[in-house]
């Protein structure tokens, strides 16, 4: 039974993107939406790259952080 609900889920949500994925590609509604969308996606995109790059910067501080504090924990200066 579980195997039976598996598939109609995959189907439904086949039929769900293929159906969207045609109004979008064959319908001048759907020309005009993807019009409208795709700069706010290209910004979101934008935000998301700046994300990333903020979390690198992040990340590389805490280490930074992580590595003062084990060499201040063992008595020694940090090295430069």
């Amino acid at each position: 039974m579980r195997e039976r609900t598996g598939i109609l889920v995959g189907l439904l949500a086949g039929a769900a993107v293929g159906g969207v994925a045609g109004y979008l590609y064959l319908t001048d509604g759907g020309r005009r939406l993807r019009g409208q969308l795709e700069p706010k996606m290209d910004e979101l995109v934008a935000h998301a790259v700046r994300l990333r790059e903020s979390a690198a910067r992040v990340n590389e501080a805490a280490q930074e952080g992580f590595e003062a504090l084990r060499v201040a924990a063992q008595g020694q200066t940090a090295p430069r």
